[in-house]
């Protein structure tokens, strides 16, 4: 994941509560129904993606998400 200033011609604008995101095709489809979250705990702090698909961690590792 990496800021961009401007969209390349294959690339998807996605939109959801006023938030831009940028996505080529197969990213695009992938995120389909995705949650994307900032977390900024003691561990540190970063975006975290949840999607539908994505089956829960119950290890408390917080490497699933």
């Amino acid at each position: 994941m990496a800021l961009e200033e401007s969209k390349n011609p294959d690339d998807e604008l996605l939109e959801a509560h006023g938030v831009k995101m940028i996505a080529d095709e197969n990213a695009a489809k992938a995120l389909n129904g995705a949650v994307l979250d900032y977390i900024d705990s003691q561990m540190g702090s970063g975006f975290q993606i949840k999607t539908p698909n994505q089956s829960d961690c119950s290890s408390g590792c917080d490497s699933c998400g």
